[in-house]
Parts: structure tokens; C-alpha cells; sequence
């Protein structure tokens, strides 16, 4: 019964933390694409929005409960190593 509080204070602390980082990227990307709306059409602005917009579906996909490992080598393999945030 211990290890069953520990394991659901544990589950809380993370989905704690993964609502944190959603919320920090929901900021992030309103400034992206404020950037982009004010005239920024960059492909380094296009790229940021694109992994942020990605992340956060993983994350998304990890609170709700249907994160695939899948996720991470499909990403690292679509974008060239030396532009990986």
C-alpha cells in the first residue's frame, strides 16, 4: 500500500510538471507566432513553431495517456541534428 501512495504522488508530481511545460510552451509559441504575424516569415520562426507545436503534442499525448516511443526517433530523424532545440 505504500508503494501504491508513492506511485500515485509520483504520477501527480509528473502530470504536474507536464502541465507546467504545456503551459510554458502555449506562452512560447503565442510569442512565435505574434513574431510571425508582426512580419517575421523566417524559416527559423516557421521551424521553432513547428517543433513547438510538435512537442507539445507529446505532451498532450503523455497526460492523456497515449504517448508512443515512436514519437522521438520519428522527430530526431525528420530534422537535421544540427537545428535540434
Amino acid at each position: 500500500m505504500r508503494n501504491t501512495k508513492k506511485s500515485a504522488k509520483s504520477k501527480r508530481e509528473c502530470q504536474s510538471e507536464l502541465n507546467t511545460e504545456l503551459s510554458k510552451c502555449t506562452d512560447k509559441l503565442k510569442v512565435l507566432r505574434s513574431k510571425q504575424l508582426s512580419g517575421d516569415y523566417s524559416a527559423e520562426t516557421a521551424r521553432e513553431i513547428n517543433i513547438l507545436s510538435y512537442h507539445m503534442e507529446v505532451i498532450e499525448n503523455r497526460l492523456n495517456g497515449k504517448f508512443d516511443d515512436t514519437y522521438r526517433c520519428e522527430m530526431e530523424l525528420s530534422i537535421p541534428k544540427t537545428q535540434r532545440v
